[in-house]
């Protein structure tokens, strides 16, 4: 989430908020392998 969040604010501005949608744990070999999740992220418009 932090690296989703950092990410997005490379590309947009005024960054406000992010929504957890859903989220997802890979396992691979009876291992945590990764962690997933669909984010949206809200951010205000400039003029």
């Amino acid at each position: 989430i932090e690296k989703g969040i950092a990410r997005a604010a490379k590309t947009l501005k005024n960054v406000e908020g992010a929504w957890i949608q859903d989220q997802k744990i890979v396992v691979e070999d009876g291992q945590i392998a990764a962690y997933r999740v669909n984010m949206k992220v809200t951010f205000i418009l400039a003029e």
